[in-house]
């Protein structure tokens, strides 16, 4: 996943790293504090984790005044559960370490991979098979219509028809798959190039129900 003006601070650091307005000393105890507060809200979920956190600690210096954006993402390396936690405070509050982000659960996944659907594969138990390309002029179902017209007004293409908008893909055409997850439930995918990197939408199958997105190729499952 690219992370293009971020200054990134690595949580197991032997040397102590001064950057910005955040202490080393306060990075660990916001790293450790936000794995702790995840962990109780997977527990009282009834969740566990295929593998330990990961946990990286960000900041952003605003140009105006010394507000600075805090953040800090957690990640299952294992099966891709992704989080991040936030907080907007002022280098002062920093100094002391008076911090607690706040969990963005809408862009939290399940699952995830930051190198397009394909990756999924790589999860212990979840599957992505490619299936047909969609042509301009492909005969689309009723289903499909619907939930291509909701991946064009995601991708701020709505104006367009379905077949002008697949025209402009760097391919010319839509790809799509399926997905199983673990637990039995399927996922129907569509996606297309757009530039470097792929992007795409999934469905639970058989719905108009949002259940992932693929955005620059980072691929998260809700």
């Amino acid at each position: 996943m690219k992370k293009r003006g971020w200054f990134l601070f690595c949580a197991t650091l032997a040397t102590p790293v001064w950057a910005g307005d955040i202490p080393p000393r306060c990075i660990e105890k916001v790293r450790a504090e936000v794995i702790q507060r995840e962990t109780e809200f997977l527990q009282a979920r009834g969740e566990t984790l295929a593998s330990p956190f990961e946990a990286s600690v960000y900041n952003r210096i605003r140009t105006q005044g010394d507000e600075v954006h805090l953040v800090v993402v957690l990640e299952d390396p294992a099966d891709g559960r992704w989080v991040r936690y936030e907080l907007r405070t002022h280098s002062a509050a920093l100094a002391e370490c008076k911090v607690a982000p706040s969990r963005m659960s809408k862009s939290a996944c399940r699952y995830s991979r930051d190198t397009g659907p394909e990756a999924l594969n790589q999860i212990k138990g979840l599957s992505f098979l490619a299936a047909e390309d969609l042509k301009p002029d492909a005969k689309l179902t009723s289903l499909q219509e619907s939930q291509i017209r909701i991946f064009l007004e995601d991708s701020a293409s709505a104006s367009a028809s379905i077949r002008e908008w697949i025209k402009q893909t760097d391919d010319q055409r839509l790809s799509t798959g399926k997905v199983t997850l673990p637990s039995g439930i399927r996922l129907t995918y569509y996606g297309a190039y757009g530039g470097e990197n792929s992007f795409g939408i999934f469905f639970l199958e058989g719905t108009l129900h949002v259940a992932g997105k693929n955005s620059d190729a980072f691929v998260c499952l809700q």
